[in-house]
Formats: structure tokens, C-alpha cells, sequence
């Protein structure tokens, strides 16, 4: 991948002349403890999406769910968010064994699937026979959501919601940031998404909730894998 210019720190992207930051460093690569705008840092900005996506779970799974579990370590601050929204339980139930890489950096889908099985590790007493909201950052491939809801199923956890506190991402990126590796909602309806994930209700953030935060943290933001519309099938 060539290298990009920067913006405050963050990776640029060239567009009609002018240069935009990516979505995708502040919702997945950047650390958390970076600045942006107004002194606010990153880990401010996940949990400000996190306490937004809190609006679009529906009252009758806030009655149901016992925590908010986060999918290390992408998750965690969404989840805090979402946590302290709904006032539910933030449980670190899941514990990712090797923090040496990120998965999405990995192209390989087989070598993908064996670090992730590997890393990944629920704490069955903590989760078993419990209602789960699960958080992860987005959903791109969609590979490590549908390993991580294998294994809670095998820790005999009772309900699993899927939170996502950033839009749907539909095709891939056409910019050279993101790894080009196929997109799970270019080949799956969102509608489908519950069955693929063995899971028992998918939430995305809305996406002008989720670009609106981008701006008023960013200023001029590339959204554009998260744009294109759920495909008619």
C-alpha cells in the first residue's frame, strides 16, 4: 500500500483536489489517546458514537440484556458509551490473548480465521446463559463478529445482539486505505445478517448520525464505503 499524506496525524485521501481524513482511522486505527478537534481525543469521540447508537436498540432488548460486552480491543470504548447510554453492565467478557497485530491487517482469510480462533478467548462463567449486547467497531469482512459469535455460543450464551456504533460499510474502499478484501455486505443482504452471524438482532448506527460526528470531530471526512446502499436482492 503506497504511503498517504497525513492530516493531523491521520492518513489523507486525495478527492476533486482536495485532501479529506478517512473514517476508517478514527473509528479502527488510530489510538485512542490521540487528539482531535476542541481537545477531545479519540477515545472521547468512539464513546460519544457509542452513547448515540444507545437510541437505536430497541426498549424490548435494553429490558432483556444482563451487559454490554466489547469485542477486544476494537470495541471497547463504544461500549462504554453504550454501556453508560443504556445504563446496562460494561462486562470485558472476551479477552484477546495477543495484541501483536490487528486482524484486519491480516489479508489471508485462512490465516485470518487461525489467529483469530487462537486469540479470542470468552470467559464462559461470565457469559453463559446470558443476553449480550456485543460490540464491535463496524463490520467489513465480518469474519472475526461471526468466529466471536461461534464461540459465545459454545459458552452457551442464552441471546447475542449485535451493536455496531458506526454505519454499514458496503463496498470496499476505492482509495487504497482499507486492505482490499471482500466486504460482507457487498455479498449478503443486511437483512441476512442475523442468520450469517448466528446471531439474534444486528443495529447499525444511523449514517448521517455516524457522518455528522465524523465532521463535527474531523472536518472533511471520506465516508464513502459506508455509502452505498443495501443491496436489492
Amino acid at each position: 500500500m503506497a504511503d498517504l499524506p497525513k492530516i493531523n496525524g491521520a492518513s489523507a485521501i486525495k478527492r476533486q483536489d482536495e485532501e479529506v481524513s478517512c473514517a476508517l482511522e478514527y473509528i479502527y486505527k488510530k489510538s485512542p489517546i490521540e487528539s482531535m478537534d476542541m481537545g477531545t481525543s479519540v477515545a472521547d469521540f468512539r464513546i460519544e458514537l457509542g452513547r448515540a447508537l444507545a437510541s437505536k436498540i430497541p426498549s424490548e432488548i435494553v429490558k432483556l440484556a444482563d451487559a454490554v460486552v466489547p469485542c477486544p480491543q476494537t470495541g471497547i470504548y463504544y461500549a462504554i458509551g453504550l454501556a453508560l447510554a443504556l445504563n446496562i453492565p460494561y462486562l470485558p467478557a472476551v479477552v484477546n490473548t495477543s495484541l501483536d497485530k490487528r486482524y484486519l491487517s491480516v489479508v489471508n482469510a485462512d490465516e485470518r480465521k487461525k489467529f483469530i480462533w487462537a486469540k479470542l478467548y470468552p470467559i464462559k462463567s461470565l457469559v453463559e446463559n446470558k443476553n449480550l449486547l456485543i460490540v464491535d467497531e463496524a463490520i467489513f469482512t465480518g469474519l472475526t463478529l461471526k468466529i466471536l459469535c461461534e464461540m459465545l455460543r459454545k459458552c452457551n450464551v442464552n441471546k447475542i445482539y449485535l451493536c455496531i456504533p458506526s454505519a454499514t460499510c458496503n463496498k470496499k474502499c476505492n482509495k487504497d486505505v482499507m486492505p482490499q478484501k471482500n466486504i460482507l455486505l457487498e455479498n449478503i443482504r443486511q437483512d441476512k445478517l442475523k442468520k450469517y452471524f448466528d446471531a439474534d438482532e444486528v443495529i447499525f448506527q444511523d449514517f448521517n448520525v455516524f457522518q455528522s460526528a465524523l465532521k463535527r470531530r474531523v472536518g472533511n471526512v471520506c465516508v464513502d464505503c459506508f455509502c452505498a446502499h443495501d443491496k436489492e436482492k
